[in-house]
């Protein structure tokens, strides 16, 4: 601790030279274009979720579907694998960053999620309390949109899967090219390096429910923007499933990875249960650096860097991370990637990335509430002395050299004096 506090006695010293009317530096200074880019009323309308549990609970599953007000209160129903389910009600609140959490009652299994910055999904990962005590899962919702009609399926989709029980660790990925009639060809190879072709039918209701004719079993919902289906199936074995296709585009470069993405991971298989979730920034190189946190370690990464690259077709994959492979939907808010761990050997994970709407994005806001305050600049000094903070290096690293240091979180502080300082965060 002697270390931030010697940083601190620093700021102190700094904010105190700063001219006498800066002492009121608490109150955000607006900047440019910026602003909070999320409120409740992003949450109104009807939503579908689909569920995948590992771990002590699998093989499970979950549907859900029903509507939420512009206070973040909803009703619905569910229906779960086993054949339980039923009415839910409850309340979300939802932060200027699009984090999304339970708005009353606590939140003591960790439910979190992040929102796309098209507001037609939201991912989560959360910790079971009660039954199965421990079991991790995956949530997404899709906001479903006033009609659908069978032409909203017909193009090129990519494919991601993870499956949980019997058949786990698995994931699978490819390609799935539907034609305007609804049939389908698929091309898809699975984490032992099997490939498989196949054939088939595939048709959407009005309200966005997708079927496949060979599998009564499987239920598929499609978000409002209509460049995501997400599904779940129970196998004959009881393995349970969860896929999500997006819809592909044939023009992607680098600069369609840049920013904020909150990223949401389940595994199966050996490693389960576990999930890890949070903030990754990635520059217009292709270069990330994110924060982290896992279940069940408890343990927040805020070393989590590395290097992505983007092919024409919207493909993704990480340098020094063979098994990881990704597609970006053709909206640019969502990628969905399969991989396999190194360490536990065989265990497989789905990961669902959603990009944080640009507004929301406000350097040197470290908390996520829309401005660069003093709370900011604390939070950034912290990160340099290495204690935990709430920064990404994409937030914090405010003078867009690399590192996260003593010279941004004086940046910050100026900045939220009303000082004149230039701020060059990567986003």
């Amino acid at each position: 601790m002697a270390k931030f506090s010697l940083l601190i006695a620093f700021a102190t010293l700094a904010t105190a030279l700063l001219p006498a009317h800066t002492l009121a530096a608490e109150l955000p200074m607006p900047v440019s274009g910026a602003g909070p880019a999320y409120s409740t009323t992003d949450l109104a309308g009807t939503w579908n979720a689909s569920s995948l549990a590992s771990g002590p609970g699998a093989p499970w599953w979950e549907r859900a579907s029903g509507t939420m007000d512009s206070n973040g209160s909803f009703s619905g129903t569910t229906m779960e694998s086993d054949g339980d389910g039923g009415p839910k009600t409850g309340a979300f609140k939802i932060s200027p960053e699009g984090i999304i959490t339970p708005k009353t009652g606590g939140n003591d299994n960790g439910f979190r999620c992040g929102m796309n910055a098209t507001k037609t999904v939201f991912v989560c990962t959360d910790t079971w309390l009660d039954w199965m005590r421990g079991t991790t899962e995956m949530k997404i919702f899709t906001k479903q949109a006033a009609a659908y009609s069978q032409a909203d399926l017909a193009g090129a989709w990519a494919v991601n899967g993870l499956a949980s029980g019997p058949r786990a660790p698995y994931w699978v990925r490819g390609t799935m090219t539907i034609r305007p009639d609804g049939t389908f060809e698929t091309s898809l190879v699975d984490n032992a390096g099997a490939s498989e072709d196949g054939t088939g039918a595939i048709a959407i209701s009005s309200e966005g429910l997708v079927t496949l004719s060979d599998r009564p079993a499987n239920e598929c919902r499609m978000d409002a923007g209509k460049t995501l289906f997400v599904c779940t199936d129970t196998w004959e074995d009881g393995t349970a499933y969860l896929m999500v296709a997006a819809r592909r585009g044939n023009s992607y470069d680098l600069a369609d990875l840049a920013g904020v993405w909150e990223a949401d991971t389940l595994a199966s298989g050996a490693g389960a249960p576990w999930w890890e979730r949070g903030p990754v920034t990635i520059k217009p190189d292709g270069a990330f650096s994110g924060a982290v946190e896992e279940y069940p370690d408890s343990h927040i990464d805020e070393n989590w860097t590395g290097t992505l690259n983007i092919t024409a077709d919207g493909t993704v994959t990480s340098v020094g991370y063979d098994s990881l492979n990704c597609v970006m939907d053709l909206g640019k808010t969502v990628m969905a990637c399969t991989a396999t761990w190194s360490s536990d050997p065989g265990t497989s994970q789905i990961l669902v990335f959603t990009k944080r709407a640009v507004s929301a994005q406000v350097c040197g806001d470290a908390n996520g509430d829309g401005a660069a305050t003093v709370t900011d600049g604390v939070q950034v000094l912290r990160a340099a002395a290495g204690l935990s903070s709430g920064c990404s290096s994409g937030l914090c690293d405010v003078d867009g050299n690399g590192t996260v240091s003593v010279t941004d979180g004086v940046n910050v502080l100026r900045r939220a004096a009303g000082l004149p300082v230039e701020l060059r965060c990567a986003f």
